[in-house]
């Protein structure tokens, strides 16, 4: 994973920048579309912060299909076990195994180092996932989380 140096700011959260080269859920999910094709998925600083140290993570295997929508595995933090609901749909390539065996690297690093999982996105070649229904880009998110306060 290469750092990312995109980022919109969002004042209303100080200490939170979205990184502006993926999209947003209303579940704190985030997806961004590599070249190859395929999708890299994870969930925001935000809902790392809101779930607090993060302990566990029930990862999908590689094959597996998530649904867009659909709680697909569960997060475990020392405040409550979230289900993750999968912003796109699509069968799992890879799952970041650091993130496995140490979980607080999303909390440390949500965008870069803690991606969750990469899938083949719902339609080959994971083509128009930016215009996938129910997500937001950076700015839009952070006005979504303003709404939350």
């Amino acid at each position: 994973m290469t750092e990312n140096t995109n980022a919109a700011t969002d004042t209303t959260f100080p200490g939170n920048s979205f990184p502006d080269d993926r999209r947003y859920s209303r579940d704190h999910a985030w997806v961004r579309t590599n070249p190859d094709g395929t999708a890299t998925v994870g969930i925001t600083a935000y809902a790392a912060d809101q779930l607090g140290k993060l302990v566990f993570i029930d990862m999908p295997s590689p094959g597996d299909t998530l649904e867009a929508g659909a709680e697909s595995f569960d997060i475990e933090s020392g405040k409550s076990i979230s289900p993750f609901v999968s912003p796109v749909g699509g069968t799992v390539e890879e799952t970041n195994g650091a993130v496995y065996d140490d979980p607080t690297i999303i909390n440390s690093d949500a965008y870069d180092a803690g991606w969750i999982l990469t899938l083949r996105a719902d339609g080959a070649d994971g083509a128009g996932l930016d215009e996938a229904p129910g997500l937001m880009d950076a700015a839009a998110y952070a006005d979504y989380l303003s709404t939350l306060a």
